[in-house]
């Protein structure tokens, strides 16, 4: 080929030169050993602390993975670029190279794509972690895809930076250094210790911003937002120009007009897509691929905000200054908020305003109940106390609501739609909980769920006295741990409410637990016969599940705490098929007791069970020890069988139109046990909804992002998956490895001969 043919080649783009630099870059790594151990050392090093987690904590996802995923792309990374530009430099190959039919930018993406690539298969080989995890549990797949992508993109971003610092020197040490010194800088100016450190509101949100971590974070969720992508494309974009303009400044004039030109058009472009990712609130598309569509508005609520009759406010009061920790929940908040917006079709309005340094805002944040909130930041290189806000107001007419202060985000739909149904429904529902038999206190014991359902209920008790009457107009009632028997009126009081087809939610106690002992007894006046005459038996026993059950902690002070096994809290299989339990997975509960049904008084009613044990479920029936020591509370072995421990029962009573959920258990509903385990609450409030026939919020409230849980059939199945990922992998990878390299030698050896 002739010079002017070079010439004419390089003023336009030749994919083929393209691929011919990525097929030789390929080659180059699987051609040699080096390319095997970096793919075994990121494979072993990656699955071994990826198994050592998940196996801990018994949950069927990847989130421990793709936590570690950045930290170990690295390392990983800059020993794989070291030699793309450094090597070819050094060895004075690269002025050859550019001799040929090739620009210096077809050689840069070659070499970018080639690098990309190798680290993409080192990647694409983890997949064999969700496909055998699946044998221990259901895997959200959508989520596994987008963490996928992000990865894919995180790759690239990170070798962009590696390919810059190969270009920068003929020194593949100096190369490595530089590229992990870069990538380590990127990775960790988002980090709290970084952020904490930095003087300036302004420079905080800036790192905040370009912070690789920030973007992958979210995508890792299971949100795949053009943000993100925007913001890796330009990752990838601002180095591969800055490599191109390295090697354009070894060929041109640096005073040359044109070079200046070429310095100031990439300098601009950076600049740009600099700008994009700073200010870039307007690219607003993001698709959700989380099972449970986390970050999606439900139909429910969809249809609450199109059956506004009027115009609704929701006004967003957010601290210009935030801890970094709150970063992404803010961010949170206001795609959510500008969700509502956009799916009411101009029936909400949205307003932002920031009441630490607007003192009228302060002043209207405070008279909708939103008061400023304590943080910690650091100043002057010591720990200061600032006040913040980060509450939401709605108002539709003269009804006004509000969430005081947004923690986390988990039920942010569930709240935000309940508020919007209470200011803008004219309908109002009764709960009546009984009381004067002992029960838990609804505003001791109970004041949380008290809080909770105020929201959308109006909350009353009823005594012996004023029982009859104040189930007149309630919708639901609520007997939760009596400790006392109920008198012949109260029973019949409440089954008239279930005649009349009404709903009755029994959370009942047959055996006396003592916490500090670890020991139990049958209640001595056991409220079970409220259920009896309608087909339900509590029975007086307290389940176990030898298989499936959760580790809590005990043990403490001077000691120290320790994690054991407990299969007196068991973690419950709910049912898929009933709209109580679709969404909830698992559910825990403490000290539960068996149910059964009897055929012959249940009648026409219909019930279905809710919650059960695994098919390794027991019961212990007298001499109770809840210890738990195996040696000691002597858990019997033989005739284990599937436990129900819930049930919804509908078509009751004389009507056919009545309701009930029993369940053998109150000891859960304390605020430490709900906290810990959200799943609990929201079987609760499901139950509640349900009961009140309205299941409209049921969907969203049960949104949840925990996992299910992970239950291998045997130990071997789970060595089997262990092992094979941590181990077989990589001998497989030895063993490719070492016959294509055999294979090399031989055809080197031919060809000479």
């Amino acid at each position: 080929m002739t010079d002017k043919d070079t010439r004419n080649n390089r003023g336009h783009m030749n994919f083929n030169n393209i691929k011919a630099v990525i097929k030789k870059e390929l080659k180059d790594y699987f051609d040699h050993p080096l390319g095997y151990i970096l793919l075994t050392v990121f494979l072993g090093l990656s699955n071994f602390f990826f198994f050592r987690a998940v196996l801990l904590t018994k949950e069927a996802s990847l989130r421990p993975f793709f936590e570690l995923l950045p930290w170990f792309l690295l390392f990983l990374i800059p020993a794989v670029t070291m030699k793309a530009l450094a090597a070819e430099q050094n060895e004075g190959t690269l002025e050859v190279v550019l001799t040929q039919p090739i620009s210096e930018l077809e050689l840069i993406l070659g070499k970018f794509f080639g690098n990309w690539l190798f680290v993409l298969i080192a990647i694409s080989m983890t997949l064999f972690i969700p496909l055998t995890l699946s044998l221990g549990g259901k895997l959200d797949y959508g989520t596994i895809f987008a963490q996928y992508v992000g990865a894919v993109f995180l790759a690239g971003g990170l070798v962009a930076v590696g390919i810059l610092s190969s270009a920068l020197t003929k020194n593949q040490t100096v190369s490595f250094i530089i590229a992990l010194f870069s990538s380590f800088a990127l990775i960790i100016i988002g980090l709290d210790v970084v952020l904490m450190g930095l003087p300036f509101n302004l420079l905080k949100d800036v790192f905040s911003e370009l912070s690789i971590m920030r973007h992958f974070d979210y995508i890792s969720k299971g949100v795949i937002d053009l943000r993100d992508i925007v913001y890796f494309l330009s990752l990838v974009f601002i180095f591969l120009s800055l490599t191109y303009l390295v090697f354009m400044a070894r060929k041109l004039n640096r005073k040359a007009k044109k070079y200046k030109t070429l310095q100031t058009g990439i300098a601009l472009m950076i600049a740009i897509a600099i700008t994009i990712n700073l200010f870039g609130s307007f690219i607003s598309f993001r698709l959700d691929f989380t099972g449970q569509k986390l970050y999606s508005l439900s139909k429910g609520t969809r249809k609450v905000l199109n059956d506004l009759d009027d115009v609704l406010t929701i006004k967003f009061y957010a601290s210009k200054e935030l801890p970094t920790e709150v970063s992404l929940v803010y961010r949170h908040i206001k795609d959510t908020l500008q969700d509502y917006k956009n799916a009411a079709g101009g029936k909400v309005q949205l307003v932002q305003k920031f009441p630490d340094s607007d003192e009228k805002a302060k002043e209207e944040a405070q008279g909708q109940g939103i008061q400023a909130v304590q943080f910690n930041i650091v100043k002057s290189d010591e720990f200061q106390v600032k006040q913040g806000y980060l509450g939401v107001a709605i108002e539709h007419g003269d009804q006004k609501e509000s969430i005081p202060f947004i923690s986390q985000t988990n039920d942010l739909e569930y709240q935000l739609t309940s508020l919007i149904r209470k200011v803008s429904s004219e309908e109002e529902r009764k709960i009546v909980f009984t009381a004067g038999h002992d029960e838990k206190d609804l505003q001791k014991d109970l004041q949380d769920l008290n809080q909770i359902l105020a929201k959308q209920y109006t909350i009353e008790t009823g005594t012996k006295k004023d029982l009859a009457k104040k189930l007149k107009d309630a919708d639901v009632a609520i007997v939760v741990g009596p400790k006392k028997k109920f008198s012949d009126s109260e029973k019949q009081a409440l089954k008239k409410f279930i005649d009349d087809g009404k709903s009755v939610f029994f959370l009942l106690d047959t055996i006396d637990i003592n916490m500090q002992y670890l020991m139990a007894s049958p209640s001595k006046e056991s409220s079970a016969d409220l259920v009896r005459e309608f087909g339900i038996k509590v029975n007086s026993d307290i389940v176990y599940d030898l298989r499936q059950n959760e580790q809590v902690p005990f043990g403490g002070g001077d000691q120290g705490g320790y994690l054991l096994a407990y299969p007196f809290w068991p973690n419950l299989q709910a049912n898929p098929s009933h709209i109580i339990t679709n969404q909830l997975k698992q559910v825990v509960l403490a000290w539960v007791s068996t149910l059964e049904v009897d055929k012959a008084k249940i009648g026409k009613a219909k019930a279905e069970p809710l919650l059960q044990t695994t098919e390794y479920g027991g019961r212990q029936t007298k001499d109770f020890n809840l210890s738990p020591d195996p040696k000691t509370n002597a858990l019997n072995q033989k005739g284990l069988k599937t436990q129900a421990l819930a049930y919804a029962v509908s078509n009751a009573g004389k009507s056919g139109k009545g309701r009930m959920v029993v369940l053998g258990d109150s000891d859960f509903l304390n605020q430490e046990f709900l906290s810990r385990y959200p799943q609990a609450a929201g079987l609760l409030l499901n139950s509640i909804d349900w009961l009140s026939q309205d299941e409209l919020l049921i969907g969203i409230r049960s949104k949840n992002a925990d996992p299910a849980t992970l239950l291998f059939k045997s130990e071997a199945t789970k060595n089997f998956v262990r092992y094979f990922n941590m181990v077989g992998l990589v001998l497989i990878i030895v063993a490719y490895g070492l016959w294509r390299m055999n294979r090399r030698r031989r055809l080197d050896k031919k060809y000479i001969k």
